[in-house]
């Protein structure tokens, strides 16, 4: 396991930045301000959200088609590479994440 990884951070109201952090629970809680939840994008790629974002109303972030369904993000969101079980480096860079989440988008018929 990496000890730092390079990340993809979303806050809402702010834009999509790059930054290194370490690969350790408790950066990844602060990041997103409570329990982390992994949700898998593609097998190389997952998205980190606070858990219980929904639950404390945090603020409104985006919106992802998520396995069929639209489904909006509450609160920070981190974007990450996975080897395995374990966290990497974000495997695309800004402008390819946002792409990707078009990409996603475009499947489901827009929005």
């Amino acid at each position: 396991m990496k000890e730092k990884i390079r990340v993809l951070y979303k806050r809402p109201g702010k834009v999509l930045t790059e930054t290194e952090i370490p690969n350790e629970l408790e950066w990844l809680q602060g990041a997103v301000e409570g329990y982390i939840e992994a949700v898998p994008l593609r097998p190389d790629l997952a998205m980190i959200v606070n858990e219980e974002g929904k639950l404390h109303e945090m603020e409104h972030n985006f919106w992802i088609n998520l396995g069929g369904y639209r489904d909006e993000i509450l609160g920070p969101a981190l974007f990450v590479g996975v080897d395995g079980e374990d966290f990497d480096d974000c495997p695309v860079d800004k402008e390819g994440l946002l792409d990707f989440l078009l990409e996603m988008e475009a499947q489901m018929g827009g929005g």
